[in-house]
């Protein structure tokens, strides 16, 4: 951890995709975190005790069901894109993402949110349980964090997965090349 943050402070890039992101969320030294406050968090906590009381008395035949309503199986997201920072160049205004699980970050306190999903509205197709699609609200899409003089830049979801979104390409190739 100390080697990454003295080569990133030192004038480094770091891009870090999908699962990388686990390395950095809820670590002291970096700002990346599930939720952006310790109230949506403790909502989220009251919410998952109350789904869990209720799935007590699900009848067996509706189990399977319940059990997949907190999974992301593939569903595509309209991304608000910042277009006043590099990363959104190009993008004019919105990105579309393919979600593959259910994993969801708070806005950044210290940072750009450079692309987010506000609502859970933003849903355009694809599979997504009714737990899943609540957490998926206000989260973080594209965040940059400074450390000194260099940065990182998180992806939560893979812009390039398997080659076919266009979009993805364009806002990699900008986190590559024009965010400094």
């Amino acid at each position: 951890k100390e080697k990454i943050k003295a080569w990133v402070g030192s004038g480094g890039k770091l891009i870090a995709i999908k699962g990388a992101l686990e390395f950095f969320t809820d670590k002291e030294g970096f700002a990346l975190s599930r939720y952006s406050s310790k109230e949506e968090k403790k909502a989220r906590e009251e919410r998952e005790k109350k789904q869990d009381r209720e799935a007590l008395t699900i009848p067996y035949q509706e189990r399977e069901r319940q059990a997949i309503s907190g999974q992301v199986l593939g569903a595509v997201f309209e991304v608000v894109m910042d277009t006043t920072h590099a990363l959104g160049f190009g993008t004019k205004g919105k990105y579309y993402a393919l979600k593959q699980n259910e994993k969801r970050y708070g806005y950044l306190k210290e940072g750009v949110n450079a692309g987010i999903i506000p609502s859970m509205d933003q849903h355009r197709t694809g599979f997504i349980g009714y737990k899943a699609k609540l957490d998926i609200d206000n989260s973080l899409a594209f965040g940059i964090e400074v450390q000194e003089k260099g940065k990182i830049i998180y992806m939560v979801d893979n812009p390039i997965f398997r080659g076919f979104w266009e979009g993805g390409k364009l806002v990699l190739a900008n986190a590559i090349f024009l965010v400094q």
